[in-house]
């Protein structure tokens, strides 16, 4: 049973990205070579709930949630939303250049960290944070140019701006109207000096689904 719902969580990260939405179980049926009704009593199966109490194994003093290692671990319909998600960030991430990701990281939760604002990430870089807005606004301009970017598009219905996002951009737009907008770095401008510590850093997996804002893409 294990195996089965390993591969239609595959089979349904694989129609997630074709049709732009999650398959019902009758694609999932057809995919799968296997009867529809089958396919809902999977879906059924890894959807109801199980208690923490259920003994593990032959004796009892083992139970289900002595291997629960998450307490926020999500669903399997969520696990293959975030897990197709990760990999389609990741993917892009590999246009930017290692300053460019470290910065979005940051900004958007990446890849494990938490999120922080453009305050925080120009402390951690000793920059202002009009100069992480810059570099932000430049990599996402990158983002939006990759073909690849319009792979996230079925998975914005999911996710909305984070709420510091969103107080940033409500204090950017006040900003605006008073200072008038802010002047963005050139293409060849170089931000950090060369031997800072990013270079080595690599843009593997993501664990935050932030970066889908409606500003972005």
């Amino acid at each position: 049973m294990i195996e089965t719902m390993n591969r239609m969580n595959r089979i349904s990260r694989k129609l997630l990205q074709k049709l732009g939405r999650d398959p019902n179980p009758k694609e999932l049926a057809e995919e799968m070579e296997m009867p529809e009704e089958k396919i809902r009593k999977i879906q059924k199966i890894s959807l109801d709930p199980v208690s923490l109490e259920t003994p593990i194994g032959e004796e009892d003093n083992s139970h289900l949630g002595d291997f629960i290692a998450n307490d926020d671990e999500m669903a399997p319909p969520d696990t293959v939303i975030h897990r197709t998600l990760s990999d389609e960030i990741d993917e892009l991430l590999k246009n930017l250049t290692d300053r460019e990701a470290k910065v979005l990281k940051m900004r958007f939760g990446l890849q494990g960290e938490k999120e922080h604002t453009l305050e925080e990430v120009g402390q951690h870089f000793k920059v202002t944070r009009e100069r992480i807005r810059q570099i932000e606004a430049k990599a996402l301009r990158k983002l939006r140019q990759s073909s690849r970017s319009k792979n996230l598009k079925p998975f914005a219905k999911y996710f909305t701006g984070t709420p510091i996002k969103k107080r940033e951009r409500k204090k950017k737009r006040e900003e605006d109207e008073v200072l008038g907008p802010t002047e963005e770095i050139s293409e060849n401008e170089e931000v950090f000096e060369e031997d800072d510590d990013l270079d080595g850093e690599e843009s593997s997996k993501v664990s935050s689904p932030a970066i889908i804002d409606e500003d972005v893409f």
